[in-house]
């Protein structure tokens, strides 16, 4: 599975400076996948999951007037295909799954150990300055209307 070039759409978020690592490591596992897939399966199965990939982005990501045709190109694809290619594209999807999730594993690990680094950062778990220790103190819990402690029972 090759990571290819997505077009920006109005809907798609806006790419975050702080998960371009994440991005090349999925970039990179996607490339590194599509190679092991056409090695072991043959470049016409990496050509039919190129095609499948293909669809399913326009269909989610298209332009909205595209993504219709796109789905029922995508659905009639599928239902033509015989058993053993939709095992091979279930497989192929799954491992690409599988990768991904670990990518992002990575990367929550990768971005804890940042933020461990920055001396700047206030230690997790820190209460922010809108919070105060006192009890009934602006920001603390407040208590709920109608209920009574114990000891005024």
């Amino acid at each position: 599975m090759r990571a290819g070039r997505l077009v920006a759409s109005r809907d798609m978020p806006r790419k975050r400076k702080i998960d371009r690592p994440l991005r090349r490591d999925v970039r990179t596992l996607g490339r590194l996948l599509g190679e092991v897939l056409a090695e072991q399966e043959g470049r016409q199965t990496l050509d039919l999951e190129e095609k499948v990939r293909g669809l399913a982005i326009a269909r989610r990501r298209g332009p909205r007037a595209d993504r219709a045709d796109a789905g029922r190109q995508l659905a009639a694809l599928l239902e033509e295909l015989p058993i053993t290619q939709a095992r091979d594209m279930i497989r192929a999807f799954g491992t690409y799954f599988e990768l991904v999730n670990l990518a992002e594993q990575h990367h929550r690990i990768r971005r804890g150990r940042a933020h461990a680094a920055d001396v700047d950062a206030p230690p997790s778990g820190a209460p922010s300055p809108r919070c105060s220790s006192r009890p009934g103190a602006a920001g603390s819990r407040r208590r709920t209307p109608g209920l009574r402690s114990r000891r005024s029972r």
